[in-house]
């Protein structure tokens, strides 16, 4: 279970993450004016936190930072370990050209990540949110969109929905 709340009042699975994320990546790489690998595309972001399921989800406005990648790195191989050797070499390749983000796959992939947990925060119950949100949620994967004018963009119509909803909730 990852740390974002779904707006039944349940937590997010990582595999409910996981499948918005690769619908966004789908959706969206015909938009950007990129040359993307689709089946590349859509494996990393399938992958992208397979190894939450052993290394569990890292906040990412824990004020004490973790060393979650080596965490997942080595959660990953555990998960992979009884796969078929050409399986495993796939897997953690895509997760590390991923945590590496120096591909066009890897860059709008981590880009989306970033832009579907503020989206699912948006969804969320405003009384599950940790008091750090209200910030963060302005300001997490500004970094990781900038790069492209649609992923940014997108980013902004989320913040301004963001906003909305805080004013909202608050003028009740």
């Amino acid at each position: 279970m990852r740390h974002s709340w779904l707006s039944n009042g349940r937590r997010e699975s990582v595999a409910e993450h996981s499948w918005r994320l690769s619908l966004m990546a789908m959706i969206l790489a015909s938009q950007i004016k990129r040359k993307y690998d689709q089946a590349k595309l859509l494996k990393m972001a399938i992958i992208h936190d397979l190894a939450e399921v052993i290394a569990g989800d890292h906040w990412a406005f824990k004020a004490i930072k973790l060393d979650q990648q080596d965490k997942e790195r080595l959660g990953l191989k555990e998960l992979v370990k009884d796969l078929a050797k050409d399986a495993q070499i796939e897997i953690i390749e895509l997760w590390e050209e991923y945590e590496e983000n120096k591909t066009e796959e890897a860059k709008l992939v981590k880009a989306l990540d970033k832009v579907e947990v503020l989206i699912q925060h948006n969804e969320a119950k405003i009384s599950s949110w940790n008091q750090k949100e209200f910030s963060f949620n302005f300001e997490h994967g500004d970094d990781k969109c900038l790069y492209d004018d649609t992923l940014w963009s997108l980013k902004e119509l989320v913040k301004e929905e963001c906003f909305e909803k805080i004013v909202r909730e608050f003028s009740k």
